[in-house]
């Protein structure tokens, strides 16, 4: 379980760097509301895999999930990913869905926060 207070699962640089290529922080509060529907329909991918028993795709979505993450520096959620991503099946059938699956929603929505403070620090205003 993640601290809540003491979540640094951001890489402020790497956001720092999008707001410069994408010319301010509209460009990369774009980004982030992407993010959250697709990482949103990700998790549920997740879940229902993991459910099923379908590990490959479990695999498959861990991936997808850590590329968008990791993209946007959501580091800690990318680990995340990462970890899952390197279970075996063996590994994935021992862990209990519904713990692995929630560990990833409250790392998805911490690091969405974080962005979202991210944004609201340089505008003033959340998301842009």
């Amino acid at each position: 379980m993640v601290d809540e207070r003491n979540f640094t699962g951001i890489d402020e640089a790497r956001l720092e760097m999008l707001v410069d290529v994408g010319r301010g922080t509209e460009f990369v509060s774009g980004l982030v509301r992407k993010f959250g529907a697709s990482g949103g329909n990700l998790i549920v991918v997740l879940r229902d895999a993991l459910a099923a028993g379908d590990f490959d795709r479990t695999r498959d979505t861990a991936h997808a999930l850590k590329g968008s993450a990791s993209d946007l520096g959501g580091t800690w959620l990318a680990e995340l990913c990462l970890r899952i991503e390197q279970m075996r099946n063996e590994e994935l059938q021992r862990r209990d869905a519904t713990q692995l699956t929630r560990e990833v929603l409250e790392s998805f929505e911490l690091t969405q926060a974080a962005m979202a403070d991210f944004l609201e620090q340089r505008t003033g205003s959340r998301g842009g």
